[in-house]
C-alpha cells in the first residue's frame, strides 16, 4: 500500500484498526516519506442522532437490523460466513465493541471526542442535508463508547 500511497478505510474493531494504521505509518515512514504527505487514514462508524439517546438508539437498532441482513445475504445464502468480518447482528453489541454510537448531538459529541479511537481520523462534519434535517442523520466515524439511556 505504502509504494502505491493509497488512503485506506477499515471497518474493523478499533485495536485492529490500531494495528493497520500504526503499522501503515511505520511503513511510510521507513520508505523515507514525510509524515506531512502520509495519505489519509480511515475508520468507518455509524453515527444515528436524534432529539433523545432513546429515539436514536431505537432508529440504529432497525436500521443495524436490516444493514445486517444485507451484508449477510450472500453469506447466508451460501452457508458461510466471512473470514473477517467482525459484525454482531444487534446494533447494542456493534455500539458495545465500538462500531457505532446513538444518540442526542451532546451524547455523540461527548462520546467520539472521549475516545481514542483507532488511530485514524476524526469525527467529520455532516453534510449539510443531514445538519439541516438533524435527528436521525447518518455519518460515518470513529469511537469507543456507549451513551447512557
Amino acid at each position: 500500500m505504502v509504494a502505491n500511497r493509497v488512503n485506506i478505510v477499515c471497518n474493523g474493531p478499533p485495536a485492529l484498526v490500531r494495528q493497520v494504521t500504526d503499522g501503515y505509518r511505520r511503513d511510510w515512514a521507513a520508505a523515507g516519506h514525510s509524515a506531512d504527505d502520509l495519505p489519509l487514514m480511515g475508520m468507518t462508524r455509524t453515527i444515528v442522532v436524534a432529539e433523545s439517546d432513546g429515539e436514536a438508539l431505537a432508529i440504529a437498532r432497525r436500521a443495524h437490523r436490516r444493514w445486517h441482513q444485507s451484508f449477510m445475504k450472500l453469506w447466508d445464502k451460501h452457508g458461510t460466513r466471512p473470514i473477517n468480518a467482525f459484525y454482531p447482528d444487534n446494533f447494542d453489541e456493534a455500539q458495545q465493541m465500538g462500531f457505532g454510537i446513538a444518540g442526542t448531538p451532546a451524547t455523540v459529541r461527548d462520546c467520539a471526542g472521549a475516545a481514542g479511537g483507532g488511530g485514524a481520523g476524526q469525527l467529520p462534519r455532516l453534510p449539510p442535508r443531514l445538519r439541516r434535517h438533524g435527528a436521525g442523520g447518518i455519518a460515518r466515524a470513529r469511537w469507543s463508547c456507549s451513551p447512557s439511556t
